[in-house]
């Protein structure tokens, strides 16, 4: 593994080695990776929880005081799915002349066809792009188009191109209808912690750059005086000895972080010269205007203002490469701290759930299931009720916001296992499944929410108490729902 050290960003280059090495070491992974706790046992220090309830106190005087609202399912119904490979003409073809899902199989005999499925469809703001969503969520159907007007059905076919891919769905009827108030006060909820009118990231209207472009002059002259340094050590050797290998790597992060101390203290003495600062300031300001890679967020969280390296932070997105990664999720809580310090709650609140529900750009999920597992402890302490949050934020609406937050039912699933009200959790969730008032897309959902909280909670003393609850709840599905969500409880055990 070569690591370009004159580029990378000193934080970066330890996180890297640390994290993705082969031979990693839990000490150091727990030092350099997302899970390092205040002394009150929080990943906030006690101030910052002080200023954080204050601000959650005042959301929820907010959501007491406004008016209610009601909320109409998303439109779902019937369909017939098709996904096959195709060349340009078959599918030009197919979308300009819709045949039966009969003929389609005829003409693609190696397509995969599924027959009268439950298909939803969802507006939603795919990373700055306006998307209709069709899907279901018990069967692999689904598909994606921009939000424009031949997409938008209720009936008939609604058709995804992307060479060689061809994916089709036929509606056969779609239909809403009206939340339960009760239901609704929890989509309510979420709105109300969670400005809808805020992201976390800019939008991705401008392309990445790779390497440093000569008109980008004071990002480079910044590079510059960062990396005049002495070099950094040398990488350690291979051993096919694996107690071998890890004292190497183990060695090797020692090496870099005094390599990473010593370089830090030089670049503070050197930024004690105005001079520098103004140079800093000027590079940051060309890497906002450019989605970058150029790593100056360090240095601008270290030396400028919050607001300032809070701007830098929200101009370019992470991802996540492997699942030990946890580069977007440091980052991200950055952008908490930075949003604390700046006053910039609504930025904070979304990018704390995005933590918690490891929503990031990733080849990989993450492994924090093995560990601290979600920040719901942080919520509960603020005052947020962390139970209707995370049931808030699995149910589907036609009417919120496009920028409404929309959660993982696996990931939220987990933190309802720290939630301060497991119990009331798991009375409503079931409550909900039973209650033919609400639609069956959410009925659904619900269902997989509570099955993949049991499936966290499997060692503890109420895991078979709720195991018969949610088979009993399951039973009031309609049998297709039934077989794939006792498969899926089935791939669990």
């Amino acid at each position: 593994m070569r690591v370009p050290m004159k580029n990378f960003p000193l934080l970066a280059t330890l996180a890297f080695l640390i994290c993705c090495s082969p031979a990693v070491d839990s000490v150091n992974r727990e030092r350099f990776g997302d899970f390092k706790l205040c002394d009150n046992g929080l990943v906030y220090d006690s101030a910052t929880m002080v200023k954080l309830k204050k601000v959650i106190d005042s959301l929820h005087l907010r959501c007491e005081t406004s008016p209610p609202k009601q909320f109409r399912s998303l439109e779902q119904g019937y369909g017939d799915y098709i996904d096959t490979f195709a060349d340009s003409a078959e599918a030009f073809e197919v979308m300009a002349h819709p045949m039966t899902i009969e003929k389609l199989q005829k003409m693609f005999p190696s397509a995969k066809v599924l027959r009268n499925v439950w298909i939803a469809k969802e507006r939603m703001n795919l990373f700055g792009e306006k998307t209709i969503r069709y899907a279901s969520n018990i069967a692999p159907a689904w598909l994606r188009v921009p939000d424009v007007a031949i997409h938008d059905r209720s009936t008939g076919w609604v058709f995804s191109y992307h060479y060689p891919f061809l994916r089709g769905i036929y509606l056969k009827k779609l239909t809403s209808m009206q939340i339960p108030v009760e239901y609704a006060t929890l989509i309510r909820y979420v709105d109300c912690m969670i400005d809808t009118t805020t992201t976390i990231f800019s939008p991705a209207d401008t392309p990445r750059l790779d390497a440093i472009p000569d008109s980008l002059s004071k990002i480079k002259e910044y590079v510059d005086l960062v990396s005049d340094f002495e070099p950094a050590p040398e990488e350690t050797k291979e051993s096919a000895d694996e107690e071998e290998r890890r004292r190497r790597w183990d060695a090797y992060a020692a090496a870099v972080e005094g390599w990473y101390n010593r370089r830090l203290a030089a670049l503070d003495r050197k930024m004690q010269d105005p001079v520098n600062m103004k140079l800093l300031d000027d590079a940051v300001a060309e890497a906002i205007t450019h989605r970058h890679d150029f790593y100056l967020d360090e240095y601008a969280v270290r030396y400028l203002s919050p607001e300032r390296a809070l701007s830098l932070e929200r101009s370019s997105r992470p991802f996540r490469t492997c699942g030990a990664d946890m580069w977007p999720t440091r980052y991200t809580r950055e952008i908490c701290k930075l949003a604390v310090r700046a006053n910039q709650w609504e930025i904070f609140l979304r990018a704390h759930l995005d933590v918690m529900n490891d929503h990031f750009y990733q080849y990989e999920p993450s492994d924090t299931s093995t560990r601290r597992k979600t920040y719901v402890r942080e919520l509960d302490q603020m005052g947020v009720n962390s139970m209707k949050l995370s049931i808030g934020a699995c149910l589907s609406s036609r009417d919120v916001n496009i920028d409404h937050y929309q959660g993982s039912t696996a990931v939220m699933a987990r933190g309802l296992t720290e939630s301060a009200n497991q119990t009331s959790a798991v009375t409503l969730l079931l409550a909900m499944i039973e209650d033919k008032r609400l639609d069956l897309y959410n009925r659904t959902a619900m269902a997989q929410l509570l099955i993949f909280y049991n499936r966290e909670s499997m060692k503890t003393p109420a895991y078979q108490r709720n195991l018969e609850g949610v088979n009993r709840a399951i039973a009031t599905l309609p049998e297709m729902v039934q077989k794939s969500l006792t498969a899926k409880m089935t791939e669990q055990l």
